[in-house]
């Protein structure tokens, strides 16, 4: 039974990954402008530039005033939102009659009534979700609208 020499590319690999996340650290790239254009060698007539590193903020480093605020945000626009579906589900009437059925003149102009209701929240914007249900609400009421002959 023969006995085999250690695996070496585990060692080589994590010799390798080391030079390449050493090498950033290992100093600052110099940037010269020369003319119009900037370069990382010097130039004649070239300036060097002060380079900064990039910085990161992690949400999680995100003050606690400042998630207050966020939250306090999200709240107001949900308040907003159930506020505006119980307007829509007042404004609601029964459901729309076969054309030419003889609808009453007042039901026509209720129907007008929250289409400039809907019309008005969608004015005034938000999520995706809440758009795409009003123009669905605006698109029924339009829908009794041509079925009763208004």
């Amino acid at each position: 039974m023969s006995i085999l020499p250690p695996p070496r590319l585990p060692l080589i690999a994590t010799a390798v990954w080391l030079a390449c996340t050493a090498w950033p650290l290992s100093g600052q790239a110099q940037v010269f402008r020369c003319g119009n254009s900037y370069s990382s060698t010097p130039c004649a007539d070239g300036k060097p530039v002060p380079v900064e590193p990039i910085v990161e903020v992690h949400p999680s480093t995100q003050g606690a005033a400042e998630r207050r605020a966020t939250r306090r945000h999200a709240d107001r626009e949900e308040r907003a939102w159930d506020r505006m579906e119980r307007e829509l589900d007042k404004a609601q009437a029964n459901a729309p009659p076969q054309r030419k059925s003889g609808v009453d003149r007042s039901q026509c102009e209720a129907r007008d009534r929250r289409i400039q209701k809907i019309d008005q929240l969608a004015r005034r914007g938000g999520t995706v979700q809440q758009m795409e249900r009003l123009r669905e609400e605006r698109q029924e009421a339009r829908d009794w609208q041509f079925r009763a002959g208004c």
